[in-house]
């Protein structure tokens, strides 16, 4: 319902295609995220964009974000986040005069929540909004969170304490 004309999706989702583009009329282009070098992957997509600024107009209250809730009480509904709303929640960010809230652009921050959900992609917004670097975790793996918390020099992490207590007791936290 949100009438997407580009859907970015994961090789093990390519059997709901059909099902998908019968439902979403707009939908003009998908990408593949993980199959590079093919006509319809992300990388290429990518790869072919000009490195400059496309000079869109953009309003305060053009939405910019659309989350959906989890359809407790129904159906999920889509959430519309303007610019205005984003921008002030950047400045929200900055007046808490914090390094977890405005660590800069020598940050390096792990994602690894559900990048649907506001704690996802929120958290990821905020850091490149500074220009910091966020590593992305496609799903949570204990040794995968552990491996890239040193390998990738992570400065900061959000996740749910669940997850926390899971890389607490795991052999590999050091």
């Amino acid at each position: 319902d949100c009438d997407a004309s580009l859907l970015f999706v994961e090789r093990e989702f390519a059997p709901l295609l059909d099902e998908i583009r019968r439902g979403a009329p707009t939908l003009r282009h998908i990408f593949m995220l993980d199959d590079d070098g093919a006509a319809n992957a992300y990388t290429t997509w990518r790869d072919r964009q000009p490195d400059r600024d496309p000079q869109l107009a953009v309003d305060t209250e053009d939405v910019c974000w659309q989350l959906y809730t989890s359809g407790t009480t129904g159906q999920p509904k889509g959430v519309q986040l303007t610019h205005r709303c984003m921008m002030r929640m950047r400045e929200l960010d900055a007046s808490v005069g914090t390094d977890w809230a405005y660590p800069g652009a020598r940050a390096r921050t792990l994602i690894a929540m559900p990048n649907f959900h506001l704690a996802g992609t929120g958290w990821a917004l905020m850091f490149l909004h500074q220009g910091a670097t966020c590593v992305i975790q496609p799903q949570v793996d204990v040794n995968h969170l552990l491996q890239a918390i040193g390998e990738q020099r992570i400065t900061h992490f959000f996740t749910v304490p669940a997850v926390l207590q899971m890389m607490v007791e795991d052999p590999g936290c050091k």
